[in-house]
Order: structure tokens, then C-alpha cells, then sequence
């Protein structure tokens, strides 16, 4: 095996070696703990891209637009293990460069949560991925590539989110809401907002055709009998869906278009509980089996570059633990040939070239949250909220909330003079005045937006103006930047005034 670099570091790590020069048909995957790179005509001699052994856990690769680069998953710290970000590696070097590079683009804080469906913008500017725990919290964000991200945006707004896809223009992604069953595929825009379901799209696993026209999904079926059937449909929902003759039987179809989107792969269920990859035609004709490496469990299919080849990973039933790499004709001629022996090889992606990088649009995970006051002296009506400040969120969502402190007699604006016995008198110590609430109010910010933040005056608030007519105060913004474990804090003076309400014309 060759290796081609020594660590992983959490932002740049690098080792000077020579450029190697690799083959066009070149697939990644997972090779134990580590990301290996292998080409099909020289199955023995992969080469270790990652190369952390037991000092990370690297898994789910797959390919840069252009070809060049590879994102994967990571548990990788300077400490050893920790929180799975997302990091992108070079595969290739011109003269002179060092590929042993490693980007780590996303930063999330340790929460124990997993990361998956990565799935990279095809204008090569930006990843997708989904992030949680399977139960319930995965949702779906969205970072640059090149590692500039601040805060990653969330995309669809509220509720469970698993499955990005992207639209080939970059513009859109589909995902699958699974805050309950049936799962339903939405699409949004890939700059954020709140997505629209899909109409005809009750299911899972959508997957965008390369020429835009059509989502494939898994199509939800009710009667106890899951997400057995293989949809296609148009990409706005109308028309009627194509449906994979019945048969396929299975929760999971791992679909796959063809690099010309002419075709598509899926995975089948036969009575035995074998899987078996099957192809087809986009327009459902010419359906046909695959070849199969026996009584297994097959998955993750990835095509070659020409259209002609597949590659999965499976198990076979014998040998239930252990995986291997093997590749098929999509013809349904031949056998299915092992890449892999070792048993702990998989989530195979073959090299594709489709595109050159873009540089990414702007979107709110690129800027810093901003608070701007409303001013100094703000008028106050009877049992309205006030306004006190605007507050634009930066981070996937922010939790805002605010709280509103008078101090003693100097709330009101008073001013005491003394009489002539009191200043006859010894003076006695005072103590300090305390501060006192007259009001609060929280506030929930989607990411990316500007809302005004409000302060509910209390009873006590409203005591003092209606008796003074005015009342000076401290006010507290506090933001918490969710997906980020971060706080942040802003204080501000302002000088409140009661207006009393116009007595109405008789």
C-alpha cells in the first residue's frame, strides 16, 4: 500500500512528498479507519490518502466536482478523538505542491453527533451535509468548500431534515423532512429560506437527475409495508410518477443516476433477503439485474466515469461483518469482480469529472452577527412590546433574549435636595442602590435574517413611568449562536418615556 500522508491536522497539515500521479479511473472509499484511493485496473496497490490509523476515524468520502479533491468525515483533533466535522483533502499536486493538505471546514461544537449525506454543490463551491443523531435532530446544513465558512447555514427551516441533493445548477437542494411518518421530500433554496414540498413526493432518499428534469426517492407505501418502491418524478412534482416495476421490496434503494443521467441504478430485495443491484432506463424500460457476489447485502453504488461500470460495497450473509469493494458491467454481463479482500472496505466513489470549481455565493454563514440600537430615548405605550434594538443572525438560528435593569431612585429620573434639618443632621451611609428588572423578552432569529428585538415592560416597569413619566435603564442583549456553543453579549443605556394615550375625540 502506498501512503501518502502522515497526519490530519484540525486546519492545515501537511508533508512535503513528491506529487504522485494517479489514474483518471481512481475510486475513494472508506479502507478501515482511514480514506484510501484505488484504481480498478491495479486493485493491489491502494494508496492511503488519510493515513491516521487509530489517531482518527475517517469515513464517507466522496469527489470534488472537478475531480481533485476529496471531502470526508473526521473525528480528528490535535488531542485525539472528538466532535465529526467535515474536512476536504487534495488528491493531486502539480510540481512543486504537497497534496498531503487537509481543510477542516466545519467546526462544530462537542455534542456527539454524527455527520452524513455529504454530498458537494456541483458548481464545486459548496457541501451539503446532515447533521444529529438519528433521532429525531438531524437537519441539514450547508458550508463552503474552500473552508470560509463562519457559521453553517441551515437549509428547509424547522423540523428533521436527512437526504440533500443537489439541483444541477446549484441553485436548489431536496432533502426529506422525517419529523414524522410519511417521510416527505421538500426542496428549498440552497441560500437558505424554508422549503416547499414536493408534490408527489411522499418518501426518502430523493437524488436529483444530472440534467435537472427529475427526483428519484424511495416512495413511502401505506399498509405496514415501508418505502419499498423506487419514484421518479419531475422536478416541480407534475406529471405522473414512474414507478420501478413492483418487486423491489426494499427500505433503502441507495439510487444512482448515470453520469449522463440516461440510466439508474438501485438496489433490490429478493425473497431471501439478498439485495442485488438492478439497472434501468430513465424512461423505466430495459430493467435488468446486475451480477452479484453471492447471497450479500450490497450498497453505495457509484458509476464509472464512461457509464459502463459499478462499484458497491457487500457483505456477504457468510460473513456478515466483514465488507469488500466489487465491480460489475452495467450490462448485467460477467461477475462481480472483488477490488477488496481486507473486509473493511466501503462506501465506494468513483472519480467523476463534471465541472470546475466555482467560487461560492455569499450567503449569512459568512458574516458576524450585528446588533444595532433603535436609539437612546424610546417612547413606551401601555401593554405593547418595545423596541429597543435590531439584531441580524449570522449563525444557523439565534436565540435571543433581553433584560432591562433600573437602578434605585435614578430609574425615575430623581433628583433629591436635602432639607435643612436633614443637612443639619449627621449623615448616615447609604448604601448603594440596587438594580431592579422592569422588563424582558426573548426572541427566536432564523439564520440570516434581521428582526427588531422587543422588551416587555413589568409591573414594576410600568409603575415608575406611569409615576415619572420617565425611567433610564441598562438593557442586556444576550445571543446564543445555535450549532455554534457560542454567547454573545451587548449593552446599551437608554432613556425610557411614557406616552400616554390621546383621550379619543367625542
Amino acid at each position: 500500500m502506498v501512503y501518502r500522508s502522515t497526519f490530519i491536522l484540525a486546519i492545515l497539515a501537511c508533508l512535503a512528498l513528491a506529487p504522485a500521479a494517479f489514474a483518471e479511473n481512481e475510486i475513494a472509499y472508506q479502507c478501515d479507519l482511514d480514506v484510501c484511493l484505488l484504481d480498478p485496473a491495479n486493485p493491489g496497490s491502494p494508496t492511503n490518502l488519510t493515513y491516521n490509523g487509530a489517531t482518527s476515524y475517517d469515513e464517507k468520502p466522496i469527489w470534488s466536482p472537478d475531480g481533485t479533491k476529496v471531502a470526508f468525515v473526521s473525528d480528528f483533533t490535535s488531542s485525539g478523538h472528538g466532535e465529526k466535522n467535515v474536512f476536504v483533502m487534495k488528491t493531486t499536486a502539480a510540481a512543486g505542491e504537497t497534496v498531503d493538505l487537509a481543510t477542516q471546514i466545519t467546526h462544530f461544537p462537542t455534542e456527539n453527533k454524527t455527520i452524513a449525506d455529504l454530498a458537494w454543490s456541483p458548481d464545486g463551491s459548496r457541501i451539503a451535509l446532515t447533521r444529529g443523531n438519528n433521532a429525531g435532530d438531524d437537519k441539514v446544513w450547508v458550508v463552503n468548500a474552500d473552508g470560509t465558512t463562519t457559521f453553517p447555514l441551515e437549509i428547509g427551516g424547522g423540523g428533521a431534515k436527512r437526504h440533500p441533493t443537489w439541483s444541477p445548477d446549484s441553485s436548489k437542494i431536496a432533502y426529506a423532512v422525517v419529523k414524522n411518518e410519511p417521510e416527505q421530500i421538500y426542496i428549498a433554496s440552497s441560500q437558505g429560506g424554508i422549503g416547499q414540498p414536493l408534490a408527489n413526493g411522499k418518501g426518502h432518499e430523493p437524488n436529483w437527475s444530472p440534467n435537472g428534469s427529475r427526483i428519484a426517492f424511495d416512495a413511502y407505501h401505506s399498509g405496514g409495508f415501508g418505502y419499498i418502491d423506487l419514484h421518479i418524478v419531475n422536478a416541480d412534482g407534475s406529471g405522473t410518477p414512474l414507478i420501478v416495476p413492483p418487486g423491489a421490496y426494499t427500505e433503502w434503494t441507495f439510487n444512482a443516476w448515470s453520469p449522463d443521467g440516461g440510466r439508474i441504478a438501485y438496489r433490490s430485495t429478493a425473497s431471501s433477503g439478498a439485495t442485488v443491484y438492478r439497472v434501468m432506463n430513465a424512461d423505466g424500460g430495459g430493467d435488468h439485474p446486475l451480477a452479484s457476489p453471492g447471497e450479500s447485502d450490497v450498497r453505495s453504488a457509484s458509476w464509472s466515469a464512461d457509464g459502463t461500470r459499478l462499484v458497491y460495497d457487500g457483505r456477504l450473509f457468510s460473513s456478515p461483518s466483514a465488507y469488500n469493494l466489487y465491480v460489475v458491467s452495467v450490462d448485467g454481463s460477467g461477475g462481480a469482480q472483488p477490488l477488496t479482500s481486507d473486509g473493511k472496505s466501503k462506501d465506494p466513489a468513483w472519480r467523476v469529472v463534471s465541472s470546475t470549481p466555482q467560487a461560492p455565493p455569499p450567503h449569512p454563514g459568512a458574516e458576524k452577527p450585528k446588533v444595532v440600537w433603535i436609539t437612546k430615548r424610546i417612547f413606551v405605550g401601555g401593554g405593547r412590546p418595545t423596541y429597543v434594538a435590531s439584531y441580524f443572525c449570522a449563525a444557523p438560528s439565534c436565540s435571543v433574549s433581553t433584560e432591562g435593569k433600573a437602578k434605585g431612585a435614578i430609574a425615575a429620573g430623581l433628583r433629591f435636595r436635602p432639607g435643612a434639618a436633614a443637612s443639619a443632621a449627621k449623615p448616615k451611609k447609604k448604601k448603594p442602590p440596587k438594580w431592579v428588572v422592569i422588563g424582558r423578552g426573548k426572541t427566536k432569529i432564523p439564520g440570516g435574517e434581521t428582526r427588531k428585538i422587543a422588551i416587555h415592560i413589568n409591573k414594576t416597569g410600568m409603575a415608575v413611568l406611569k409615576k415619572y413619566g420617565k425611567a433610564t435603564a441598562k438593557i442586556t442583549i444576550k445571543a446564543k449562536l445555535e450549532g455554534q456553543g457560542k454567547l454573545e453579549i451587548r449593552s446599551h443605556t437608554v432613556h425610557f418615556v411614557f406616552k400616554k394615550k390621546k383621550p379619543k375625540k367625542k
